[in-house]
């Protein structure tokens, strides 16, 4: 069961982790959303979006396999 105002919420915090803004998104598209953090100063463009690499763990499973975790703990 829906509830407007409970389901789905973005919420936006500040440094202080202080609540400063809490919108419904349930009934919105990913465009509208997209709009509402560019709004906010989430997400500058499109092309900072795709720095993003396709598998996040890619970075990590490289850094890895380079070095041997064992010799650290």
């Amino acid at each position: 069961m829906y509830i407007p105002g409970k389901d789905p919420a973005m919420v936006f915090l500040d440094a202080d982790n202080k609540v400063v803004l809490e919108k419904d998104v349930s009934e919105k598209s990913l465009e509208e959303i997209g709009r509402l953090l560019e709004k906010h100063g989430m997400v500058k463009s499109k092309e900072a979006r795709s720095e993003v690499p396709e598998d996040p763990w890619e970075d990590f499973t490289r850094f890895v396999k380079k070095k041997d975790l064992r010799k650290e703990f």
